[in-house]
């Protein structure tokens, strides 16, 4: 990369920063890329950054290729990584946590392994906009939670039928599969799959499926003006109250407030 690549100190990012918050130099931010809003020359960070595409999707180029960000996406840029943001919808938001390097070192964090834990980086944001004083160490401990990869309890090498499964819960997350229509699916026993399941997964089978429900949620509600009601239906949710149970309980936002955001 040229010398005309620009640095950014804490804080700042290519596009509009709409919102800020600040927890012992962790700093979060709602950041408007959308065209106007946002500079589209390569530039790198002081510090290491967790972005979510919250609203829209753009396109990231990096020194390894251009990547095609949507709503949900996750991507992680280490201090001094070079890459430039492109607008790719009319509205384009994200939330970017800054990790600085002595938040790393006092933790001993010298590896990061990025959790693609949505819900996760959602609390986060939750915790740190609610100013509560006891919100403290959740945070750091969902920050954390997130630099480690933690959440799923298996760190050996997962089986080929956990891995198809995953991805048939991924694909088809608005089906209701019975436990034998798996078994088939997957050619294991029914107890081979209902006994390991939380090993593999880190939780139960019925929260990971509302967890998947409520990730595949996000984009309907902030690209669509669907009713909750309707939302709540096409995710799989029996009512719109267990839907807005749900969605509380793993992002810490109601629905109607995380349009907002």
């Amino acid at each position: 990369m040229t010398d005309n690549t620009i640095a950014l100190t804490a804080g700042q990012y290519s596009g509009r920063i709409d919102q800020t918050t600040a927890l012992d130099g962790l700093i979060t931010t709602i950041t408007n890329y959308s065209a106007g809003d946002c500079f589209q020359d390569f530039h790198y960070h002081e510090h290491a950054v967790i972005s979510f595409v919250l609203e829209g999707g753009n396109r990231e180029s990096r020194k390894n290729g251009s990547f095609e960000r949507k709503p949900g996406d996750i991507a992680f840029f280490a201090p001094g990584e070079w890459h430039r943001t492109i607008p790719g919808a009319p509205s384009c938001r994200n939330i970017n946590l800054e990790i600085p390097e002595h938040f790393l070192k006092s933790y001993d964090l010298s590896t990061l392994h990025i959790a693609d834990h949505r819900s996760t980086i959602l609390h986060i944001v939750s915790d740190m906009r609610s100013g509560v004083p006891s919100a403290g160490t959740p945070i750091i401990m969902s920050v954390l939670d997130l630099l480690s990869g933690a959440g799923d309890t298996y760190t050996g090498k997962k089986p080929l039928w956990a891995k198809r499964l995953e991805e048939i819960l991924q694909d088809e997350w608005n089906r209701n599969f019975t436990l034998r229509e798996l078994s088939a699916a997957l050619q294991v026993h029914p107890v081979t799959i209902s006994k390991n399941f939380a090993t593999y997964f880190g939780m139960s089978f019925g929260e990971y499926l509302r967890k998947v429900r409520i990730e595949r949620s996000l984009a309907l509600l902030k690209d669509t003006d669907m009713p909750l009601v309707a939302v709540a239906f096409q995710c799989g949710f029996a009512d719109q109250s267990h839907f807005i149970r749900n969605f509380k309980q793993f992002t810490g936002f109601l629905p109607s407030h995380f349009r907002k955001i």
